[in-house]
Parts: C-alpha cells; structure tokens; sequence
C-alpha cells in the first residue's frame, strides 16, 4: 500500500468524499508529492456516537479516489487510518509531533474551520503554528461555505446526507461531484422475482441510500461467477422500508440472474 512518509496529508473524516474532500486531495499533492487521505477509526464507538451506516460503502472507496486521480495531478490518492482511542487525549502539539515524528509526513492540509488536539482545542491558526516548529508545510484550504443568495450550499458529509433523507439526488450529485452509489452485497435473504422486476432487502446495504420513493437510476450487477450484467439504460427504482426494488424493464434480461456478488445503483 506504500507509506505516507514525505508526503503531505490531508486529515479530515472523509466519510461523504465530497468535492470539498477532493479539494483537500488535490493540494496535498501539490504541496506534497502523492496525496494521502488520513482519517480516525472507531471515532463513533468512542465517543458514543450512535451506529450508522456510511455514506460511501467501504468497497466502493477505491473507485472513488481513482476518479480523484485527473485532480490530483494524475496520481491516485491512498488513504490512511489511525485508532482514534490511540490520539483522543493528545494536546495540538503533541498530535503535530505525531505527525511530524511518527508518521514523518511532509505537509499538512485542512479545511478552514478545522479543530484538532483534546477536546478539539487547536484550530488552523495554532496548526500553522506548529507545523512550522516542526517543519511541515500547512495549507488551509478554503471550502465552499455557502452563500443563500447565490443558491451555493456548504459542502459537506452532513448537507450529502440531509439531501439523501430529502431524495434531492440533483443535490446528492452536485455536492459529490458524482453520482451517488448504493453498494448492496445480497444475502440468502434475497429475494429476486422475475427477470424484469429484482428485489433486495434493506439489510443488504452496505451504505446510506436515498429515502423511500421512486427514483430512476443505472444499474450493475457483479456475478459471483465473475463478470458483470449493466442494464443498458437508467431504469425505474423503488425504495421502501423493506428494501429495493428494481425494474429492468429490458429486452436483455430474459432470465432472472445468476448469482450475485454485489449490485451498484449509481443515482
């Protein structure tokens, strides 16, 4: 997977992987070399947050940072975890030293309005203050914040997810700079009717999707077998408290499918 020693980091939760994140991705590694993505594990468990699932499923996260690659000077981003537990109580010094001792990175990137160090109490000014101690370049990067009047939103993990619970998916794809991807692995639970109509459950998805309703969207099914089955055009969609159903409604499915790995519906 390599190292990021060297390398500047970009340090945010990355859970949305919005152009806001892209953003950060696309200075790293201007001012350090390839980019790296570094994030906190177990954050939620920690702090007690409640369990919920993420906005970009896990398995989908590669294809995401690949796409980052034309803005990041061709090169692909790689993304890196530290247990939250193992930094929660260090000071912003002793979390820079980290940075600048342990993991020997090269320069930092923020998001302006970024807080770090116990009980969130460095902000960006006392991070350029540090880094220069230790040596590390420190850019801050000034996302879009919003502004009413022009009809700009902030971007952010929490406006994507605000516009999936409102099935605002023009929304969804102008704050991802991306279609949204729900990833779902099937169970034994699946329950696939007919060739033109395929039913999965909820239980199945492996990240946030859309509110109940109808919605059109495109369609992949990776094969167990290997290989894969693309419906040849956006197809109607319905979401519901049980899970989803998919209408193929096309002359190229003429059997229900074999076996399934995984189906990803890009809305």
């Amino acid at each position: 997977m390599g190292s990021s020693q060297g390398a500047a980091v970009a340090l945010g939760k990355f859970d949305a992987m919005h152009t806001g994140h892209r953003a950060l991705a696309a200075e790293a590694q201007k001012i350090g070399g390839h980019p790296w993505l570094l994030s906190f594990s177990g954050m939620a468990n920690v702090l007690g947050w409640p369990e919920r699932q993420p906005l970009v499923a896990v398995s989908d996260r590669p294809r995401v940072l690949t796409s980052w690659g034309p803005y990041c000077g061709g090169v692909v981003p790689l993304q890196r975890y530290i247990p939250f537990a193992a930094v929660r109580q260090l000071s912003p010094n002793d979390f820079v030293k980290v940075l600048a001792l342990n993991l020997k990175v090269s320069g930092v990137v923020v998001g302006k309005g970024f807080r770090f160090g116990y009980k969130a109490s460095g902000d960006t000014e006392a991070l350029q203050t540090l880094g220069a101690q230790y040596g590390l370049k420190v850019s801050v990067v000034d996302l879009v914040q919003g502004d009413a009047k022009h009809g700009i939103e902030k971007v952010s993990s929490s406006s994507v997810r605000s516009a999936l619970a409102d099935g605002q998916m023009n929304r969804v794809r102008k704050l991802l700079g991306r279609p949204h991807r729900l990833v779902i692995q099937p169970t034994g639970n699946t329950n696939i009717l007919q060739a033109e109509r395929w039913k999965f459950q909820r239980e199945d998805f492996k990240n946030q999707p859309p509110t109940d309703g109808k919605y059109v969207g495109h369609v992949r099914m990776m094969l167990s077998q290997g290989g894969s089955l693309q419906l040849p055009f956006p197809v109607e969609i319905e979401i519901d408290s049980s899970g989803i159903l998919i209408h193929t409604n096309s002359a190229a499915v003429t059997d229900p499918p074999p076996s399934t790995a995984e189906v990803l519906i890009d809305f």
